[in-house]
């Protein structure tokens, strides 16, 4: 049967297109990015995609470490076509800033301490902008500022007909050989696989411990970790230019603090527009 897997990243995660690798195959890299205030990255899915023809999701999420890890989805559905267009709700650092392009250390083995986690793909595309609030700079002006900026970028990758299951694969980020750690194996319920890349503060993995709810003139203030890795550029921190709908996420059990889940909610699953608070800000960047 024929099935999508759909990504859902959120949270401070800086997106880089790579249409001419070295590999020759065009991908998307997601760098999870480290911060002085201590971020969290993390694979979640409902535990029920681990078993064959479950029904239903079970309400309960795994909560997959991915600290150190270079998470690869590849292998299977349509491969990606350059150029690489991401929604303009992603904002571009390269245009904003002034920054220069990224260079191509970060996204090759044993990456520095600035990257926390990555992932990359080279299948799918980008699904429509989730959540994507008001934002201007100090000194904006029209017609580049006010924007709306998101916390959420969604890929999507259409399964062929006759593929039953996903795999995921898990690699040593800091080893330059690459060996791998892991594989994860998750089956379609209804026709989708539904996993999210977190890069969160602890607080706000799910479920969260408190809701943040910024208002007007809140700035995104873990922007700065996306500037720690250029020399270039007038660097602006992005502030709320209105206060967007207060958000009420769901309360799914999960793993995300050290213990199991102890009730269950069958059926719900997270929903993309109350993932994340407008602190942790998507951005892109092109590769040098």
């Amino acid at each position: 049967m024929s099935f999508e897997l759909r990504i859902h990243y959120t949270g401070l995660c800086l997106f880089a297109p790579d249409p001419t690798p070295p590999s020759g195959s065009a991908c998307l890299h997601a760098l999870l990015l480290t911060h002085h205030h201590r971020h969290e990255p993390r694979l979640i899915y409902d535990r029920a995609y681990e078993r064959e023809s479950s029904p239903t999701t079970d309400g309960c999420l795994r909560c997959r470490d991915l600290n150190d890890r270079a998470l690869k989805i590849d292998g299977f559905g349509e491969p990606i076509t350059p150029p690489i267009t991401l929604p303009e709700e992603v904002v571009d650092l390269h245009m904003i800033a002034g920054v220069e392009r990224l260079p191509r250390r970060f996204v090759e083995p044993d990456p520095g301490p600035k990257v926390a986690a990555r992932v990359s793909t080279s299948v799918g595309r980008p699904g429509a902008p989730q959540r994507a609030s008001l934002f201007t700079v100090p000194g904006g002006m029209p017609p580049d500022w006010p924007r709306r900026i998101t916390t959420i970028l969604q890929w999507k990758v259409k399964r062929k007909t006759g593929q039953d299951s996903v795999t995921l694969v898990l690699a040593d980020l800091r080893s330059r050989a690459e060996p791998k750690v892991g594989r994860i194996t998750l089956f379609p319920i209804g026709g989708t696989v539904d996993v999210w890349i977190y890069n969160a503060l602890p607080d706000d993995l799910p479920p969260p411990v408190r809701v943040r709810n910024p208002g007007h003139g809140s700035p995104a203030e873990h922007f700065d970790a996306y500037y720690s890795l250029f020399v270039q550029g007038t660097k602006k921190t992005p502030v709320l230019a209105e206060s967007p709908p207060h958000q009420i996420p769901p309360r799914i059990p999960s793993e995300c603090r050290g213990m199991g889940c102890l009730e269950s909610t069958s059926g719900k699953k997270l929903r993309p527009e109350t993932a994340h608070t407008d602190t942790c800000i998507t951005a892109q960047v092109p590769l040098e």
